[in-house]
């Protein structure tokens, strides 16, 4: 503090003006300048205190009754008088006053103006020399983009919250017993010639600074609840801002959001190159607006984290899957302008989670304030970035336009590596590689869901080593209940030796196979992906039913050592709009993290062609198909769909498949070899003529499996092993039950279709 600075009670009690000299004549900016907030701050309050005694001259009549003492409850006879211009001036209350020993209303105007240019100097001061953060105020003011005229209502306000003595001031101006004061008690306090009253009310309106920034609070009156003027209602800072102005820059919880400190990670994260150089460049950009579209865990708040602590600022998160229908939209708005001005204060990044799409009632609720909300954040000059797995409606609505950056699964190497990073902790070296070896050629997960397995498995049986065969074993499971009622994990023995396929159709399905092992090969290490979009595998099963496509794709499965999911499509089309879209959304998400292979199975029900738009059933169904059709492109992995139906499929999926491949009836040779195949060496009798069943019964292998079980229950009814007899009259009951009709005398050669 200067040693010649003019004391509280000489600037505003001393009968004599201080002097005109400017201080900078006789001080450095240095010591003109302020030293702390806590000096700030004093001035601040002493300022409170000189409009709080210009207030006392002016409405004098307030706080005596009609005998000139003082009163603080209840309106006396003489304010009433006043007020009403039945007594034309208040020379009583002056005369009063000046017994008391407050000083002249003159004399208090001259000395606020001077005290505003001293202070308003000493302001001056600490920006010459670049000392603004310790000005508390200041840093609002610039922060939140308010007037001259805000600032001092926002410090009245907070004055009587910091200093008790200014409390106790403010009560006996107003002449009410209360801590927290009405509107027109500030909006009489700082009204002057420029300024009337209700020019500072409209200060306090929704869409005002001060209140879209919640950086005070209008309260209801017991008596007019929602419908309170601003001059009725009671006025106060929340008490962050109070502290703030006191010079304590801390962070409060605040509701559904996190403050995260800037602090750098202690091991690299590892992120493909082409995403951080994305986030990296964006954030750069002033008032950047974010979207990262992917899976969960794959690291982008940690990596906004580190982007904003390599800046020395913080991140706040909001997570918007916390809001529930019970929050009204004021309350949505009231959190809204709390979060703002937190990530203002801190200037901090902004980071909202949208994981999941919000619950139907919670969507409407953010639906309604969405364009206060995109109006507010238009105001905000920091950065915003939104984390979800797919594009919602209500992201749109409520941060508009944004740069969309999507994060992709791990590519193998990449798989490998995170593997090695968080196994590199437990295991030695040498189990370090082979875990992950093991584990990162089956699976493609994220950072996250790497750490939670693991976690997990050491859960499980802390003293049994971590190793491939047991996470895996974990993940197999957790992708079960993850697809629990969509679709069921189908697993078979066989292999391509234990089916009978045409040789086209085999040279097709090992063309297949071969596609499945070398695509990630000739795409990453020989660099065909640059030249391709392609990520995946359609492959199409068309041909009549029992003809082996099923039975093909587990095979196929089987030999990929990969799992094989059965889409139950009755569970998946929903007639609410939108659920067959999340439930797809599910499936695809679960099984591409799993390298799991899809089975459409009947896909002509899902996949059917699109139609003319007549109706919105019309509209809606053609928005399916378009979005199987997204899911198909974007899935990195092995997808078969099987139909009985070809002709009936949507021709840009027909495009879109890579591998279509007939299951035709099979011809005698291959039925023949399918009696041979699928009856078990154990039941077998002697001397079977399989041509002979080949040749007379034209049979899918289905149905040849069904037989062939029917042939071996009759066998073991009578203990015995399966003849060609018993074969035979187990055909000719399928043969019937197929819908054909053969006589009952008709030779082996005689059959007649019906």
């Amino acid at each position: 503090m200067l040693h010649d600075e003019p004391t509280q009670d000489e600037v505003f009690t001393s009968p004599n003006p201080p002097s005109d000299e400017n201080p900078t004549e006789h001080h450095s900016m240095e010591q003109l300048a302020f030293s702390s907030p806590s000096e700030r701050l004093h001035f601040m309050l002493q300022l409170m205190r000189g409009l709080v005694l210009r207030y006392i001259r002016r409405h004098g009549a307030r706080v005596f009754d009609d005998d000139g003492k003082i009163d603080f409850h209840g309106v006396s006879i003489r304010e009433v008088l006043l007020n009403t211009g039945a007594i034309g001036q208040a020379d009583k209350e002056d005369e009063w006053l000046d017994r008391l020993g407050f000083v002249p209303l003159e004399h208090v105007e001259n000395h606020l103006a001077w005290f505003r240019g001293f202070i308003q100097q000493r302001l001056e001061a600490n920006d010459a020399l670049e000392k603004l953060d310790i000005l508390m105020p200041e840093r609002i003011q610039a922060e939140f983009q308010l007037t001259d005229d805000e600032l001092l209502l926002l410090c009245a306000v907070a004055a009587p919250q910091i200093d008790h003595d200014l409390l106790r001031l403010y009560q006996f101006a107003s002449g009410l017993d209360t801590t927290i004061f009405p509107g027109f008690f500030y909006a009489e306090l700082l009204a002057d010639v420029d300024h009337s009253p209700s020019a500072i009310l409209r200060k306090l309106e929704t869409d005002m600074p001060l209140r879209s920034y919640a950086l005070i609070d209008v309260g209801m009156h017991d008596e007019w609840h929602n419908l309170t003027p601003p001059g009725l209602a009671p006025l106060s800072v929340p008490n962050r801002i109070a502290l703030f102005l006191a010079g304590y820059d801390d962070a409060t919880t605040l509701e559904y959001a996190t403050v995260c400190p800037p602090c750098l990670p202690e091991k690299q994260l590892i992120l493909d190159r082409e995403f951080k150089k994305s986030v990296t460049k964006s954030l750069k950009k002033s008032k950047a607006r974010i979207h990262l579209i992917g899976p969960r865990g794959y690291g982008r708040r940690s990596f906004v984290r580190q982007c904003a602590a390599q800046a020395a600022v913080p991140t706040i998160e909001i997570n918007l899957a916390q809001l529930t229908p019970d929050d009204a939209p004021s309350r949505i708005l009231q959190l809204s302008s709390v979060w703002l001005r937190e990530a203002r204060l801190l200037q901090a990044v902004l980071v909202f989670r949208c994981d999941d799409s919000p619950a139907p009632e919670v969507e409407r609720v953010m639906a309604a304030v969405a364009s206060l909300f995109q109006k507010r954040l238009e105001n905000f000059s920091g950065s915003v970035v939104i984390i979800s797995e797919t594009r919602f409606p209500i992201i749109a609505q409520w941060f508009g336009s944004c740069t969309e950056i999507f994060c992709q699964l791990p590519s193998r190497d990449a798989q490998f590596d995170l593997w090695k990073s968080a196994l590199d902790p437990i295991l030695s070296d040498k189990d370090v590689e082979d875990t992950a070896k093991y584990i990162s050629t089956s699976y493609r997960l994220t950072m996250g869901e790497i750490a939670h397995t693991i976690d997990e498995c050491r859960a499980q049986n802390p003293s049994e080593p971590i190793s491939g065969p047991r996470l895996a074993q974990i993940l197999h499971a957790s992708r079960g209940r993850e697809l629990s009622g969509l679709a069921e994990l189908k697993a078979t023995p066989l292999s391509l030796r234990d089916i009978v396929l045409s040789e086209d159709t085999s040279n097709v399905i090992a063309e297949i196979l071969n596609y499945a092992r070398y695509a990630d090969f000739v795409s990453d290490q020989w660099g065909f992906g640059k030249m391709s979009q392609a990520s995946g595998l359609s492959v199409l099963f068309s041909g009549p039913p029992g003809t082996g496509k099923t039975l093909t794709a587990g095979v196929i499965a089987h030999e990929l050592k990969r799992a094989l999911y059965v889409v139950d499509i009755s569970r998946i089309v929903d007639k609410y709009i939108g659920e067959t879209e999340k439930k797809l959304a599910r499936i695809f998400e679960h099984a591409q993290k799993s390298q799991a292979i899809l089975l459409f199975d009947e896909a002509d029900s899902l996949f059917a062609k699109r139609t003319n738009v007549k109706s919105s059933n019309d509209r809606y169904a053609n928005l399916e198909v378009n979005y199987l059709l997204q899911k198909l492109e974007a899935y990195h992995g092995m997808t078969i769909l099987t139909t009985n139906l070809a002709d009936s499929l949507d021709e840009a999926l027909a495009r879109r498949i890579q591998f279509k491949v007939a299951f035709d009836m099979p011809n005698r040779r291959e039925r023949a070899k399918l009696w041979e195949v699928l009856l078990p060496d154990q039941a077998r009798g002697a001397d079977i003529d399989f041509m002979r069943l080949g040749e007379a019964f034209e049979m899918s292998g289905g149905h040849i499996k069904n037989e062939t079980f029917r042939a071996c229950i009759k066998a073991a009814s009578i203990g015995q092993h399966v003849s060609t007899e018993m074969l035979w009259d187990a055909a000719v009951l399928e043969f019937r039950s197929m819908g054909h009709v053969i006589r009952d005398d008709a030779s082996d050669d005689y059959f007649v279709d019906v």
